[in-house]
């Protein structure tokens, strides 16, 4: 089972956070977010698209299987302002 860390960036935007995270491919239902304690949880899964036929690779760079990624915030947010897009 492959593991993968999506990356991510965290930026101010005067009076809130932007957290940035690259997921190519997953839509907003794909996601589960939660916050506790001044931390952020990202979670979600990418799954491997089946494909027909029979295919030896080579090279693989494309990471499938379930992720998670948490960050602590610089301070105290409102959990009830928290927006996802």
């Amino acid at each position: 089972m492959n593991t993968w860390s999506p990356a991510l960036d965290v930026h101010d935007d005067k009076d809130a956070f932007t957290v940035t995270l690259e997921a190519p491919g997953l839509k907003k239902e794909d996601f589960e977010i939660s916050y506790h304690d001044g931390a952020l949880s990202i979670a979600g899964e990418r799954r491997e698209e089946k494909e027909s036929g029979d295919k030896t690779y080579f090279r693989r760079e494309r990471f499938f299987g379930r992720f998670a990624r948490t960050v602590a915030l610089p301070a105290e947010v409102k959990a009830d302002a928290i927006s996802a897009s």
